[in-house]
C-alpha cells in the first residue's frame, strides 16, 4: 500500500475527492458568477417588493394583470437563480447583504 504526503493546503480537496469522487469537487467561484447571483437576488427582492406594494398600496388583487406579470417575472428570476445554483453549488453558501445606499452593489459574504 502506498501513501502520499499531502500538504495542509490540499487536505480539504483531497478529503472531498476521497469522500465524493473527483467529479464532485467544485471549482472556485468566479467574480462574474457571484455578481450575477447578487444581481439576481437584488432583482428578485425588488420584484417581490413591487408585488407587495401593488397588492397593499395600490389595492390590486392577486388576479390583476399587473400582479400576474410581476409573478411571471419573479418565477423567471427564480429559475435563473436555480440555474446558477446548479452550475455553482457554492453560491448557496453566500448571502447578499442589502446595499445601504441606493445604487451600491450588495456584498457577498460567507
Amino acid at each position: 500500500m502506498k501513501f502520499a504526503l499531502v500538504s495542509a493546503v490540499n487536505n480539504d480537496e483531497v478529503l472531498q475527492r476521497c469522500l465524493l469522487g473527483s467529479a464532485a469537487v467544485e471549482e472556485e467561484l468566479t467574480q462574474d458568477a457571484m455578481d450575477s447571483y447578487s444581481d439576481l437576488l437584488t432583482q428578485i427582492q425588488a420584484m417581490k417588493q413591487a408585488r407587495q406594494r401593488a397588492i397593499v398600496v395600490d389595492d390590486l388583487t392577486t388576479n390583476h394583470p399587473s400582479v400576474l406579470k410581476l409573478d411571471i417575472k419573479i418565477q423567471e428570476l427564480l429559475r435563473q437563480k436555480l440555474s446558477l445554483e446548479m452550475q455553482h453549488a457554492a453560491l448557496t453558501n453566500y448571502v447578499a447583504d442589502r446595499p445601504r445606499v441606493t445604487g451600491e452593489r450588495p456584498v457577498m459574504r460567507r
